[in-house]
């Protein structure tokens, strides 16, 4: 094996190494992030259950312009 083998072999290697350091911390920012949109949609529904809408105009029908 030339020194120029090894020295891409170890090069290899270093990419290798650097992806995985690089993409672990990514996927669990997104694991984070997913997590904190499904607890923020969990938390706006039962907000919206607890705290029924207060407005006299019906859903169904269309608001009249100001």
């Amino acid at each position: 094996m030339s020194p120029t083998e090894v020295a891409e072999e170890g090069l290899r290697a270093v990419a290798r190494i650097a992806e995985a350091a690089v993409s672990l911390p990514r996927d669990a920012a997104y694991v984070v992030l997913g997590f904190g949109v499904v607890v923020g949609q969990a938390v706006r529904d039962t907000g919206r259950m607890l705290a029924p809408r207060t407005d006299d105009h019906p859903e169904h029908e269309p608001r009249k312009a100001a």
